[in-house]
């Protein structure tokens, strides 16, 4: 596993460098060692902070500054490298270290209104992804142009990828498709091609889409308007004759996502995963198919 340091230290007290008795806020943080070498802080006016080893891991050390507050930098994200097995299939990948996360420092996701405590929920492999991937594992790929909506990390879109499937990729994130690309090469695998795709859009904004036979989407119904808004971007890229999966870990909106998919012509079936061993958890939610011929 590789790792950078997540975390920001934030120092904005004023110090009077002639204070002996000035202390560390307990808020700055250890700086992983392969930073060593790297000051962890900029300054202003001469202030600085210094990291010193101490048993392989460097500690902020000392503060020097004239009464001015130090201003933090975003240090880089930590992330881990990992191996899920699919029955004879090994699929590698990269994720956030943890749900922990966060690096936005040009305001990217901000303006897209995806806050810090959203923004790391892209970067990690959820249960429902894995119930999903597991779901696929066999399914008939044959002649059908696959989407994948709100992808996340990618999981089912990378071993669809894997199997040599059609599959497009879309999510709202800015960082999905940095850590969709560098998946694929983990996996010797060719690009999958992505769009950075936001459901409250205009009809016409996504319209290069174009239209698939499958689409696949793994715990998308998590806010309140998700239902009508997930069900109106399947409308617009759904063939005719379709099929729609969702894996749903129980959120409580599966019964106004059906009327709405129903009201442009999707019955249902629904079921539970018939084996979940691979989780860590007992899974209470449900696979849902959705067919429209």
């Amino acid at each position: 596993t590789q790792s950078f340091s997540p975390r920001f230290a934030f120092y904005r007290n004023l110090i009077d460098y002639n204070d002996p008795h000035h202390t560390i806020p307990e808020d700055i943080s250890c700086i992983h060692s392969q930073y060593a070498a790297q000051w962890c802080f900029t300054a202003l006016s001469g202030g600085f902070i210094r990291p010193t080893l101490f048993c392989g891991i460097y500690l902020v050390e000392q503060v020097a500054c004239y009464s001015h507050p130090v201003q933090a930098i975003m240090l880089p994200i930590r992330v881990r490298y990992q191996t899920i097995e699919f029955g004879e299939i090994d699929i590698h990948i990269r994720t956030l270290r943890d749900n922990q996360q966060f690096s936005d420092p040009e305001g990217i996701a901000e303006n897209l209104g995806i806050n810090s405590t959203l923004w790391p929920l892209f970067g990690v492999v959820w249960p429902s992804s894995l119930v999903m991937s597991h779901f696929l594992l066999d399914y008939n790929l044959d002649n059908k142009r696959i989407l994948e909506i709100g992808c996340g990390i990618g999981l089912a879109s990378i071993l669809l990828n894997h199997r040599l499937a059609d599959i497009t990729a879309t999510d709202y994130h800015p960082e999905v498709e940095g850590f969709l690309d560098i998946n694929t090469l983990l996996n010797n695998d060719r690009k999958i091609p992505f769009v950075l795709a936001d459901w409250r859009s205009k009809d016409d904004a996504n319209a290069l889409l174009g239209a698939f036979d499958l689409i696949i989407a793994s715990d998308v119904l998590y806010e309140e308007d998700h239902a009508l808004l997930l069900a109106k971007f399947i409308q617009q890229h759904a063939q005719p004759h379709s099929k729609v999966i969702v894996v749903d870990p129980g959120r409580g909106r599966q019964g106004k996502f059906n009327k709405q998919m129903a009201s442009v012509g999707f019955s249902c079936v629904k079921s539970k995963p018939l084996n979940t061993s691979f989780l860590e958890q007992p899974f209470g939610g449900s696979i849902l198919e959705y067919n429209r011929q």
